[in-house]
């Protein structure tokens, strides 16, 4: 294992309650009795995914529209309420990087929310990872393998030399299509026992994760 790429939001942060609490909103603000089901869908995907997934259901009402809405709700929410890293986040980059690990962030974010998340906590996001790829410099999202398969390139490796921390359906199927090797940071969103025997390790904590990796770095 020569990087690790990891995915943003329910890995890093845990922002799965704001992203639902917003759905909500916009659900009930235009009548629209969005389900669960169909949010559940969009995680872990980028900009031109959700405007695919949700457009069907939004009656008329903008796609374009209701997405930017949606991330501006989210940025608001994060702006008053605040936002801190997962426990164990900072002593596993502090880990990778003593080790030389090469270190990539892929996520459907845009570049003003992973700014944001990171500017909350008082660190620069490009002083941590190597590469950084977000929502715009990918067309097709997760689950399509696109997004790890540029980034592993980036980090100037292959992808199967490459650990993918995920905690979404979507994002775990694209990096395990890419071929990395995918662990999983379980957050509220479940994945099933299928994706679960298909990924080298699961786990709730980065604290048991950072043990993982230490214990199989070759």
């Amino acid at each position: 294992m020569k990087g690790v790429i990891f995915d943003m939001d329910g890995v890093i942060f845990s922002t799965e309650d704001y992203w639902k609490e917003t759905y909500n909103i916009l659900s009930q603000k235009y009548n629209l009795n969005l389900s669960e089901t169909l949010r559940r869908k969009t995680s872990g995907t980028n900009y031109f995914s959700m405007l695919k997934i949700l457009a069907p259901s939004l009656k008329g009402i903008s796609p374009e529209k209701f997405v930017y809405e949606w991330c501006e709700l989210v940025d608001k929410c994060i702006n008053e309420k605040g936002i801190i890293f997962n426990e164990g986040f900072e002593e596993l980059i502090k880990f990778l990087k003593s080790k030389n690990i090469k270190i990539g962030l892929a996520t459907g974010s845009t570049r003003t929310m992973i700014q944001n998340y990171f500017a909350q906590n008082k660190q620069d996001e490009n002083e941590i990872f190597d590469v950084i790829i977000s929502a715009q410099e990918i067309s097709n999202g997760k689950p399509a393998p696109d997004i790890y398969i540029k980034a592993s390139k980036m980090l100037g490796l292959k992808p199967d030399d490459c650990y993918v921390i995920e905690d979404s359906k979507n994002g775990i199927e694209a990096g395990l299509s890419a071929g990395c090797k995918v662990i999983i940071k379980e957050d509220m969103m479940k994945p099933n026992k299928e994706l679960k025997e298909r990924c080298i390790f699961v786990s709730k904590s980065l604290k048991n994760i950072k043990k993982f990796i230490e214990n199989n770095i070759k």
